[in-house]
């Protein structure tokens, strides 16, 4: 596979120059977290900071061979304690105690 050199703008590869696919590459610079560090003439058009962030981080975890979450870790936690912290339904029926029970 052909590879090309682009500079990345966002994420936790911004402001090195690092390799990547041509298909990549073209997405990156398109998604706008990446730029052609070769072309000076090419602006950077103007992006969502958010979007461009989150695509350079799904990026890098492409390069480093990790798994894409299928959550992100705090709002897994945070329905984890959510679902801790809810009580259940009263059910309408009455519960037994020893002190309920009745002796024979």
């Amino acid at each position: 596979m052909a590879s090309k050199h682009v500079e990345a703008l966002y994420g936790p590869y911004a402001g090195r120059i690092i390799a990547l696919d041509e298909a990549d590459a073209k997405s990156a610079i398109s998604d706008g977290w990446a730029r052609d560090p070769y072309d000076p003439a090419a602006e950077t058009k103007q992006v969502d900071h958010n979007k461009a962030a989150a695509a350079a981080e799904k990026a890098a975890r492409k390069l480093r061979g990790e798994d894409e979450p299928s959550k992100p870790k705090a709002k897994q936690e945070q329905l984890a304690t959510e679902k801790a912290a809810t009580p259940e339904p009263e059910k309408g029926a009455t519960y037994k105690t020893r002190q309920s029970e009745t002796k024979e």
